[in-house]
């Protein structure tokens, strides 16, 4: 087992967004501004096609696959940018619009209120920086002709008020936000949930509309998708889970709050914040431990923080351990009497951390020199815990808790490679 002081020097700080949200990509730099309608349906260099662009690139598309362009945010025939606002409506529903910023969301500013230009302006968020109360201390934003030029910028706005024209925006629009601070990109389409209840299969998953359907199989038929909170609206996929005697539904809300909603096998409870105030920006994991339900996310810090609900009530979030910082999200399970955290360092080696009802074991290294590139699962197999990693060779491998030790990474196919 590490101790936390030799993790400390394992675990760097958390790094800033990834270098794929706001960077200068842009793939028609070398046109002439506003000569032509780019294959987006913008003009060439203007604030719009840029930011079409990294929305384009966020959903997985890119020159020859385009996934978002004109059609997808015109309003009554303008794709100005003062027009966005009311085609993120249109297009994504009322909720897709707030005052809270997220990396990969849109910065919107009404006419006049960008440098005075009457078609306004729009600029992708690359960074969100926080206060330790969990408030927004500011963010860093990418556009281009912010300068009216038609050039490439990165600009850092304060919350609390910035010199010259950098002024706060008007409102930010949530079309194809990116999770884990930038370091990954959201799926195209939201990937859906299961877990068994009673004696039924359940599956829930995001729809259309950004509010949690759930179907499920009682053994001989479907029961049909059905809404569990219709005005209720996520921009990330469900996390589910079986505890306590509860069908659990968990997700993100767009304030970046942790919800949960449970169903007793009657009516639903609806979605609840756990911890009002904790706001993550990486999406979270649940488990059954006990008689009730853990979950756990990776906090704005890059550490993990957990949250119990012990029949009653929810614990509220806190760190597990402190000093160590991960740059890739966890994975939990329960085994051997024991509630496993697992996690991928930025070493690339893989830690664990087990809860045993009153402490933590602290991160512990599975098999030192063994390093991924990919995150891990886990699951539990008889009293221990299997984990499972694709290594840089592609190959699959294994790791097993035996109750007192991890036996080491073994390649359970050699030759069978998983791109």
């Amino acid at each position: 087992m590490l101790l936390a002081a030799m993790l400390g020097a394992v675990f760097a700080h958390a790094a800033p967004a990834a270098a794929s949200v706001g960077t200068n990509d842009y793939p028609w730099a070398n046109q002439t501004k506003d000569s032509a309608l780019s294959p987006l349906g913008f003009y060439y260099r203007e604030c719009t096609d840029y930011a079409a662009w990294e929305i384009n690139e966020q959903m997985g598309g890119d020159t020859t696959h385009i996934l978002f362009k004109w059609a997808n945010i015109e309003s009554g025939g303008s794709g100005n940018a003062v027009n966005w606002k009311q085609g993120a409506i249109n297009n994504y529903g009322a909720n897709s619009v707030n005052a809270t910023p997220a990396v990969g969301s849109v910065a919107w500013w009404n006419s006049g209120d960008w440098t005075g230009d009457s078609a306004g302006h729009v600029a992708i968020v690359s960074q969100v920086d926080y206060n330790t109360n969990g408030s927004v201390k500011d963010i860093v934003v990418a556009d281009y002709n912010g300068d009216n030029q038609g050039n490439y910028g990165s600009h850092t706005i304060n919350a609390s008020g910035s010199p010259g024209y950098l002024v706060w925006p008007n409102n930010f629009l949530h079309i194809a936000d990116v999770s884990g601070g930038g370091s990954t990109l959201p799926p195209a389409h939201a990937v859906p949930a299961a877990s068994a209840y009673g004696t039924d299969f359940y599956v829930v998953a995001r729809g259309q509309d950004g509010t949690m359907y759930r179907n499920y199989w009682n053994g001989s038929s479907w029961s049909g998708s059905a809404g569990i909170a219709p005005n209720d609206v996520y921009n990330t996929s469900p996390v589910v889970a079986s505890a306590g005697g509860l069908f659990w539904v968990i997700g993100r809300g767009l304030d970046g709050n942790l919800y949960a909603n449970n169903w007793n096998g009657t009516s639903w409870s609806g979605f609840g914040d756990i911890a009002p105030g904790n706001v993550f920006t990486h999406d979270p994991v649940a488990a059954a431990y006990g008689s009730g339900l853990m979950v756990v996310a990776r906090g704005q810090d890059g550490t993990m923080y957990r949250n119990y609900w012990n029949g009653t009530s929810w614990s509220g979030s806190a760190s597990i351990a402190p000093n160590n910082v991960f740059d890739a999200d966890p994975v939990v399970t329960t085994a051997g009497g024991l509630f496993w955290v697992v996690a991928r360092g930025q070493d690339g080696n893989i830690y664990a951390n087990a809860w045993n009802g009153s402490s933590w074991t602290g991160f512990m290294n599975t098999a030192p020199g063994h390093v991924f590139d990919d995150s891990p699962v886990a699951a539990a197999y008889g009293s221990g815990t299997y984990i499972v990693a694709r290594g840089q060779d592609g190959n699959l491998y294994t790791n097993y808790w035996n109750g007192s030790s991890w036996g080491g990474f073994v390649d359970i196919a050699p030759g069978n490679v998983f791109p």
